[in-house]
């Protein structure tokens, strides 16, 4: 994924301002608790209705502070991430009008359909989450955990085994989904595929009666994609239980501790009240990069098919010697043991020691079975293909 990091370089100044403003969203969100705790400890506790006040007032606005932040990150994020995935999708086009036939036999239609649209798409969202959630809830957890520490070094000491597990948790969720994500993209492909020829040839099915057919080979496909995605999700689907179970343990211990704490008279109630506040925060936090379990590894797997296009390079790679003039041919094509095979690697030859010589006006009939490589001969005379072997020529 990190591979496609220059796309966002041309919108570099929304791509700043989007976690700058999450930062103000962030600052404000972590003030709050610490207000309340004046709140009580100051205002109820002393009966000073005037503080009360004066500090209810500060806490409105300071959430509408964080309001604008939020609102503003959400802008910009939008801004670059949408202009991010513009761009690639209209670079992975082009790239594919340069690819030789080769390729697009390998990487059939439906492939490159989805990966233009939905793998474009699972990227495009992960870069906006990476504007706007990826940095609120870090510097949630750093935040809320710096301020826990402030309020209470002891209670801070049972989310020591609290963090640790939900990092543990999403590790190994992260790791056992992404392979099933990248499955689910390839399954993906193949729905695409099937729709897409049955579509472009709807008359000939039509025509010969195949529609039970198409609608078995639809259904299959469908069904093998519906499948790996249940298998998917059911892995992701371990995630919020498993993470609110931790969440709720650690503040059930928060308040005993917490409570005896404030029993003894070593941490005033108003204090106890900010200090469980920070902990949801902060777990609240772990939570929401957990839910974002799902859209990290779709968009890893979608990245890695975008760039497998990117990385190939068309056979025919000398067009730019070639002059405006030269589009204008003579007519007379020239074969010299031409052969021709579709895979470069096992030479299973389509065509093998083909010579003749085609002169303006002359009539040259191609005969063969089905099979036999008649197109394959006639695609290599606009250079759909390049010869495996021998020369294909216009004598000057």
């Amino acid at each position: 994924m990190w591979k496609l990091k220059s796309y966002l370089k041309p919108y570099w100044k929304s791509a700043l301002l989007a976690p700058m403003l999450m930062l103000i969203e962030v600052y404000m969100d972590l003030l709050q608790p610490k207000l309340m705790a004046h709140i009580v400890n100051d205002g109820i506790m002393k009966g000073n209705l005037s503080l009360i006040q004066n500090t209810g007032l500060q806490m409105i606005g300071i959430a509408l502070i964080g309001l604008i932040g939020g609102a503003g990150c959400t802008v910009f994020s939008s801004i670059s991430s949408q202009n991010f995935g513009a761009d690639v999708r209209n670079d992975l086009f082009q790239k594919v009008q340069s690819l030789s036939f080769r390729h697009l036999d390998q990487m059939n239609t439906g492939s490159l359909i989805t990966r233009l649209t939905n793998d474009v798409i699972q990227v495009q969202t992960f870069v906006q989450m990476i504007l706007r959630v990826l940095v609120r809830s870090p510097l949630l957890v750093i935040g809320s955990l710096t301020m826990a520490i402030v309020i209470s070094l002891r209670l801070t000491l049972i989310l020591v085994f609290a963090v640790p597990a939900l990092f543990i948790v999403l590790f190994f969720l992260i790791r056992l989904s992404y392979p099933l994500f990248a499955k689910v993209q390839t399954r993906l492909d193949r729905v695409n595929t099937v729709l897409q020829e049955n579509l472009s040839g709807i008359r000939v099915v039509k025509a010969f009666v195949r529609s039970e057919y198409e609608r078995r080979r639809f259904a299959h496909a469908n069904r093998d994609t519906t499948e790996n995605a249940v298998k998917a999700g059911r892995i992701v689907a371990l995630n919020m239980p498993i993470m609110m179970l931790i969440m709720n343990v650690s503040i059930v211990a928060v308040l005993w501790y917490g409570g005896l704490q404030s029993w003894n008279g070593s941490l005033s109630i108003g204090d106890l009240i900010a200090f469980i506040n920070y902990v949801i925060q902060l777990l609240f936090a772990m939570l929401m990069l957990g839910n974002m379990l799902s859209f990290v590894s779709r968009a890893q797997a979608s990245a890695e098919r975008v760039n497998e296009v990117f990385v190939l390079e068309s056979e025919i790679n000398d067009l730019k010697k070639l002059k405006q003039e030269d589009a204008f041919h003579s007519g007379e094509l020239i074969f010299e043991n031409v052969s021709f095979a579709y895979d470069n690697v096992q030479k299973d030859f389509v065509l093998q020691d083909i010579s003749f010589r085609a002169e303006p006006g002359q009539t040259i009939a191609i005969l063969g079975a089905t099979g036999a490589g008649k197109s394959s001969l006639v695609n290599l005379i606009p250079r759909f293909y390049d010869t495996t072997s021998g020369t294909l020529t216009e004598p000057t």
